[in-house]
């Protein structure tokens, strides 16, 4: 469960996202990924600021909960208490 340079979520799995549309419509959300060899993803969207730690707590909730039903409860039980050694609480 270590963090991927290219990931500034701090969690495996959990990445943000910012998208502008043509029309200059800003999309901000968490992307979930659970399978790395198929296209398994999940996005929680959040369009304030104020939004944004609630989006980042669901995402995370989110793939312990799929990280719980692929490999059962052991790995989602190491992945929180990785997350509460950050101070990430979920």
């Amino acid at each position: 469960m270590f963090r991927d340079s290219r990931n500034t979520t701090g969690v495996l799995g959990v990445s943000r996202s910012v998208k502008q549309t043509p029309a200059g419509i800003v999309s901000e959300s968490y992307a979930v990924t659970w399978r790395p060899n198929q296209a398994c993803k999940m996005h929680f969207l959040f369009h304030q600021q104020i939004w944004r730690g609630k989006a980042f707590k669901l995402a995370v909730s989110f793939r312990i909960k799929k990280l719980r039903e692929i490999h059962g409860g052991a790995v989602a039980r190491k992945l929180k208490g990785l997350l509460e050694e950050k101070g990430i609480a979920v």
